[in-house]
């Protein structure tokens, strides 16, 4: 792993608050503007209760139960645990759509790597309803210039949008690398223990 990766990378975390205690109205605001803005309808590959996987991309195979083992495990290691009322959804889309959300909740006209919306009415990591948006026309780029694989920097940025919602910052270098430090030692975890 390159450790220059996070650092040189954008990575990009917006936390929105709903202006009303409806999360499920706004939320479905927000999806319904995932979907208009992509260029494909998202496909659900993965509902439980607790985690949903959405696509609008078909670049990258989408790995449903890995993606939210890896959820359940950094949740795990961060001594959380979800009430029935949680619900994370990760949206696969292409660098179009990532860039239209940027610019709409950012101000950045750029394609970004990851997009985090937390979409909870209500304070503590219990009761979390967010939405993680991630590019994978990104990850395949980023993967060849870090020489690692598209499914390697889907999951790394993964678990930099669910560190973000759990209360890690990167607004500066000292922060930058102790998520940077803590995204590895979980991506560490997940191959050491196959």
């Amino acid at each position: 792993m390159n450790t220059k990766l996070l650092q040189n990378s954008s990575r990009s975390s917006f936390r929105w608050k709903p202006e009303s205690n409806n999360r499920n109205a706004h939320r479905q605001k927000f999806l319904d503007c995932s979907v208009k803005i992509g260029d494909n309808k998202l496909d659900t590959f993965r509902d439980s209760p607790d985690i949903t996987i959405k696509s609008s991309q078909k670049r990258v195979t989408i790995y449903s139960k890995k993606i939210e083992k890896l959820i359940h495990k950094i949740l795990s290691l961060e001594n959380v645990t979800l009430n029935k009322q949680s619900q994370i959804t990760i949206c696969l889309v292409n660098d179009n759509c990532i860039k239209k959300l940027n610019r709409q909740y950012l101000h950045k006209n750029s394609p970004t790597d990851v997009l985090c919306f937390d979409l909870s009415d209500t304070k503590g990591l219990k009761n979390m309803t967010a939405d993680i948006i991630i590019s994978t026309d990104t990850a395949i780029r980023n993967s060849k210039i870090f020489k690692t694989t598209p499914m390697y920097e889907l999951f790394l940025y993964i678990t930099h949008g669910v560190l973000h919602l759990l209360g890690y910052d990167d607004k500066t270098q000292k922060q930058r690398n102790a998520m940077h430090k803590r995204s590895l030692e979980i991506l560490d975890t997940l191959t050491t223990n196959h």
